[in-house]
């Protein structure tokens, strides 16, 4: 089980390598599924797969715990591209919803 300091070190980490992920186009619309990233926590490679929409990133799929997670609630639009890339390009993963105001769960 993930905490929320394992979450937000996604997050802020993610953040930091945004402009240097090679992203690539959902369906003609404006989101985007960025290549694999390893982020190091606790001793653990975990391989992330982070997700965007326009050049926000909206969220990420933790490959290693099939899990996807998507920060806080964004346009319906958004969160409609969210829900196809889990099931169209994802597999349908378990998915958690987080608060990015205190970086914890809804």
């Amino acid at each position: 089980m993930e905490t929320n300091i394992f979450i937000e070190t996604i997050i802020k980490e993610l953040d930091r390598r945004k402009d240097n992920i090679e992203w690539g186009r959902f369906n003609y619309c404006n989101a985007y599924i960025g290549n694999t990233q390893y982020i190091v926590f606790g001793g653990i490679t975990y391989k992330i797969i982070p997700i965007k929409s326009y050049n926000t990133i909206v969220g990420y799929y933790n490959e290693t715990e099939d899990t996807a997670y998507e920060y806080g609630k964004y346009s319906s639009t958004t969160s409609k591209q969210f829900t196809q890339i889990c099931n169209q390009r994802l597999g349908h993963p378990n998915r958690v919803l987080v608060n990015v105001s205190t970086g914890g769960r809804y």
